[in-house]
């Protein structure tokens, strides 16, 4: 009895030690990711130009930027990944994903990101850490069992823990308490892990906190004008992000990936030109931008949102891959800040009113886009983002003859749908 629970103890005690190297190593490429994202941006739009100082920069640069993106696509494939796409090749590969491709797809994520393309960084990141996480928990099932059973050596579990392919082994099933206590041990040591090196060295998510919002009378009774901008730019670019996906089809059929590449970073590098600001993913300026609205013609930041939904979908279609959470937020807080400028408004509430409605008419998931904006905005704007994201979703979509009490039973169904396959993946991380 006594041997028996000296080696319960010892299992335990490794399950717990390996979970939290786990967490460790979670949160460090998290770290690690976003930094080097920042430091791409930083030398290829602060540095770089100061010392070439030439008004083709970056139409140039864009270009070159093109060709790579289009020869990563002719060599290593359809990378980065997105969030959907990650999930579906888990589905298809049983559930286990070779460690080689984490690293090839933050690398690509990386690239595309720093040689301008107007995407955010969460698609390659979502998807890296998914694999990551779902590796870790094939590797926390083998060592439950190995342990359990004690057939196995030291040198064969090193052996699994550095292979591609860590069985599953999914007959060791064990209660969920102990499966929810690793798992809350890798998460403690991911956040501790990632604001750990922020602190000390630097680096991470360049996000400011947007400024206080300071609401008038006026201000709520441009609600409705707000929720009319936000939705005619969420229909813009719906709009446009399927006269992209056609436009681009026929090239990558034909495996024409370099010439798709060239394409978007032209039209990048012309409207980027024009409008700096719609290059990168643009999350370090949107506390800039709603600060500092009135230094900036009142067109001319709604212009920019205006572009930048435009080259969101131009450089996602054609092989610039990457997230559109962070760019549409940026794109609806300029038409926000343009809006506030135009009418001396408050431009944090624009900002989230037209956001709210703007992200949900795009995505059309308003709970999640509502605790997404929660990281942009201050917490006092809930109110205003929860509105303006349950109206973005009730307002109908052209051509559509349905009623409103037909689509609110639509989302109600669509919702528990979401509910239900969120809850099957993380049975898949149960024990």
């Amino acid at each position: 009895m006594i041997m028996k629970t000296k080696k319960l103890h010892f299992t335990k005690t490794r399950l717990r030690l390996f979970a939290l190297l786990c967490g460790v190593l979670i949160g460090a490429f998290f770290w690690i990711y976003l930094s080097l994202v920042s430091i791409g941006i930083t030398f290829f739009w602060v540095a770089l130009p100061a010392w070439v100082k030439s008004h083709l920069y970056t139409l140039c640069l864009c270009l070159i930027g093109g060709v790579i993106v289009g020869g990563m696509h002719l060599r290593f494939g359809n990378y980065p990944e997105t969030m959907d796409e990650a999930f579906r090749r888990l589905s298809i590969q049983d559930k286990s994903l070779p460690n080689t491709r984490v690293i090839l797809n933050a690398f690509c994520a990386v690239v595309t990101i720093a040689l301008g393309g107007s995407i955010g960084p969460e698609a390659g990141l979502v998807s890296s850490v998914i694999s990551v996480i779902f590796w870790s928990n094939d590797c926390l099932r083998y060592l439950n069992y190995v342990y359990a059973s004690g057939d196995v050596s030291h040198r064969d579990i090193i052996k699994v823990l550095i292979s591609r392919y860590p069985p599953p082994h999914r007959d060791s099933i064990q209660p969920v308490k102990r499966a929810v206590g690793l798992w809350l041990i890798v998460a403690a040591g991911g956040f501790i892990t990632y604001f750990g090196l922020c602190f000390i060295i630097g680096g991470g998510f360049d996000l400011d906190p947007m400024p206080a919002a300071s609401v008038a009378w006026r201000d709520i009774a441009a609600i409705p004008l707000l929720l009319v901008v936000g939705y005619f730019a969420g229909r813009f670019y719906v709009w446009v992000r399927g006269r992209c996906r056609l436009f681009f089809a026929g090239m990558k059929v034909r495996r024409r990936y370099i010439l798709c590449g060239l394409i978007g970073g032209l039209g990048l590098g012309i409207l980027g030109t024009a409008f700096p600001l719609i290059l990168c993913s643009g999350e370090s300026l949107m506390a800039h931008v709603a600060e500092n609205y009135m230094n900036y013609i009142p067109f001319a930041l709604v212009a920019v949102g205006i572009i930048k939904l435009f080259t969101i979908n131009l450089c996602i279609e054609s092989g610039w891959k990457g997230g559109f959470f962070f760019p549409l937020i940026f794109a609806g807080i300029a038409l926000g800040s343009g809006i506030a400028a135009l009418l001396h408004l408050d431009p944090v509430f624009c900002s989230a009113i037209v956001c709210g409605t703007l992200i949900t008419q795009a995505v059309r998931l308003p709970i999640v886009m509502t605790i997404l904006l929660l990281v942009c905005f201050p917490f006092t704007m809930l109110p205003a983002l929860l509105f303006s994201c349950v109206v973005g979703i009730l307002l109908p979509v052209p051509g559509s003859r349905t009623t409103l009490r037909e689509r609110i039973d639509r989302e109600l169904k669509l919702f528990k749908i979401d509910c239900w396959k969120s809850k099957e993946n993380m049975e898949l991380l149960k024990w």
